[in-house]
């Protein structure tokens, strides 16, 4: 079932974690692979994390915390050297890289990442693993007794190993990787992963999309994909009342029809590729039709869906009078105006209510700070190493559609890559309009043509389809 098959052995480096200026590692040691054990994440309640919550907690310092995190399978059998690369230098990059948080200059030209990234960075990138508060997607452990249940009034499932009868807690778990490409299905933009002519608006909202790649610590990598792939299978052919080798032809022929469903992308016929979706990037005005009950179109919003969406009520906090682009102080919960993101306004494409804020996302640079959703696509470049807590959530449409949810994401290493253009195109053949749209009045003599869906545009929390009307 897995996509690839586990080793026998793994290294992992013993001992505690240590501050950055006295590391002090044990030789590395032979376990079993099945023998190590992460602890359970801390107890937290399955509230959905939107705007008004708080994010799960970063990674722990040995002095906030002195008792051993557990074990995660390493990819390197050399320790760290006691010139450790977590002595990071100005970017405070781990592998002590210069690639700086924005790429603007030429001075890096000549310069690679991989230069930077030895064996001993795959050792300390191990360690920081094991930092965190919650277990490892690569650990088998972390997903005994897993399962899905849905909570409250929420229109999605998420996945928990609380027992039955018990106040679940949702199942959180880190992951690593490297950000791949805008070709690998990476979406930074405002427009998501949207096509062009897909609306973006309240009954239709978008989010970050960041596909990881198997550059850095592989093994790990491919163990935590065949972990979230046995989950998924597992459970969707319960759902389904099939075996999981039924499942798993079922979801290979779901693929096959450009029907995307599953929590992992597919390469060479294999679910084996770790995407990663954020939380949606509109925090919608108290008066909308998710606030208030009625949609744009006049229709009835339903309860559970109502229930899910975030609104400007939801404890968000506003941008101050002398505050702009320039000058912000950025803060989760913190919501900032339509017009700092460059690529929404004067584009037909979004046709968000009026009123409608972007959210502050708990995306967080090499030394702590919040990343503006505006400046994503120019931090998060191609080749930038992140660790993200997740849990994995199921939707309950027409076909169930898994997705592996950020709840807080840490950029590890900055890439000495150049950004790649996320901003949304304006469609050639719509005239551009302001971004807050009236409604349309009615044509008796319009045509309407239902276009195609780009093989991007698969997002089944906003299945809604952009129609082109011409008069």
């Amino acid at each position: 079932m897995p996509p690839h098959t586990r080793a026998s052995k793994t290294t992992v480096v013993a001992g505690p974690s240590h501050s950055n200026d006295d590391q002090l590692l044990l030789p590395p040691m032979e376990i079993d692979d099945d023998s190590f054990v992460l602890p359970d994440p801390p107890s937290s309640t399955m509230t959905e994390p939107n705007i008004g919550d708080q994010p799960i907690s970063a990674p722990a310092t040995a002095q906030e915390n002195d008792e051993e995190p557990g074990e995660i399978p390493d990819d390197s059998s050399t320790t760290l050297s006691s010139t450790s690369a977590s002595d990071a230098i100005d970017p405070g990059n781990l592998s002590a890289s210069p690639a700086p948080m924005f790429l603007r200059t030429e001075e890096h030209d000549d310069k690679i990442d991989q230069d930077y990234r030895g064996s001993d960075y795959d050792a300390a990138l191990v360690n920081k693993l094991k930092s965190y508060p919650v277990p490892a997607a690569a650990d088998p452990t972390t997903w005994k007794g897993f399962r899905m249940i849905r909570y409250g009034r929420a229109l999605h499932l998420r996945g928990t190993v609380s027992p039955v009868g018990v106040e679940p807690e949702e199942r959180a778990f880190v992951i690593v990787g490297e950000i791949g490409w805008k070709s690998d299905g990476v979406r930074l933009g405002p427009a998501g992963n949207k096509s062009i002519y897909n609306t973006v608006s309240g009954d239709n909202l978008t989010k970050a999309h960041i596909v990881l790649t198997r550059h850095v610590l592989p093994r790990i990598y491919n163990d935590q994909a065949a972990e979230i792939h046995t989950a998924v299978v597992r459970n969707e052919a319960a759902v389904c009342g099939m075996t999981e080798q039924a499942m798993e032809e079922v979801f290979i022929a779901r693929a096959n029809q450009k029907r995307f469903h599953h929590a992992l992308k597919r390469q060479r016929n294999t679910f084996a590729i770790v995407e990663l979706v954020s939380d949606t990037y509109w925090a919608l005005p108290d008066s909308s039709g998710y606030g208030g009950g009625r949609s744009k179109s006049g229709g009835i919003v339903s309860s559970s869906r109502k229930a899910s969406m975030p609104t400007l009520a939801s404890g968000t906090i506003p941008t101050l009078p002398h505050e702009t682009v320039d000058n912000v102080e950025l803060a989760l919960n913190k919501t900032y105006p339509l017009s700092w993101w460059p690529g929404i306004d004067k584009n037909p494409q979004f046709e968000l209510e009026e009123g409608t804020r972007i959210r502050q996302l708990p995306f967080y640079g090499t030394k702590g700070e919040l990343i503006a959703p505006w400046h994503m696509a120019e931090v998060l470049r191609p080749g930038t190493v992140v660790v993200a807590q997740c849990s994995l959530v199921m939707w309950r449409f027409n076909v169930n559609t898994y997705h592996v949810k950020i709840r807080h994401l840490d950029v590890v290493d900055y890439s000495f890559n150049k950004p790649e253009n996320h901003t949304p195109e304006i469609p050639k053949d719509i005239e551009p309009e302001s971004t807050l749209r009236p409604a349309q009045t009615y044509n008796p003599n319009a045509t309407v043509d239902d276009r195609k869906q780009d093989d991007d545009d698969n997002d089944a929390e906003s299945p809604n389809k952009r129609r082109k009307v011409t008069e």
